[in-house]
């Protein structure tokens, strides 16, 4: 038996049959569905991701607002020891996603840092905020408003 419990679950045999232990890395392969994160299903109509119930069997309920991040980055792995509880934030930012990249950045793209007072975060008004770099940003308004002086001073043909 792969998941150590005082009182195991009349399913538990079943959940155990679709885990293909893998040598190598110790991930425990789920093999039961082709999705991303396999589901398991406990009763009818009530399934739920396969790695939430083995870490729910070996190491007890997952608290409110915290989720389940992959140590080794498997999504098919349910090994609890390969498993940890984290925040949705903390889960999201570890991973390899396009915030977690953006989120790693210590400095714009030209080497200004995003820290102290070259940093400002401004709000989108869709519910997300972004880094600005004020250096930045106080260059290329300049070059801007030398644009727009530019352009009016242009006799246009009309």
């Amino acid at each position: 038996m792969l998941i150590q419990t005082d009182n195991p679950p009349p399913w538990l045999e079943r959940f155990e049959a679709k885990i293909e232990p893998e040598p190598m890395s110790g991930c425990w392969l789920w093999t039961g569905g082709n999705q991303k994160y396999g589901a398991f299903s406990i009763t009818t109509g009530q399934s739920e991701p396969a790695h939430r119930i083995a870490w729910k069997l070996q190491c007890g309920s997952i608290p409110a607002g915290m989720t389940i991040d992959h140590l080794c980055r498997n999504t098919r792995c349910v090994n609890p020891g390969h498993l940890r509880v984290v925040s949705y934030r903390e889960n999201l930012l570890a991973g390899n996603t396009f915030n977690a990249v953006n989120a790693a950045k210590t400095h714009c793209p030209q080497g200004h840092p995003y820290s102290g007072w070259n940093l400002r975060l401004k709000s989108s008004g869709r519910g997300w905020v972004r880094r600005v770099c004020r250096t930045c940003e106080r260059l290329l308004g300049g070059q801007a408003q030398q644009l727009r002086r530019q352009r009016r001073r242009e006799v246009h043909p009309c």
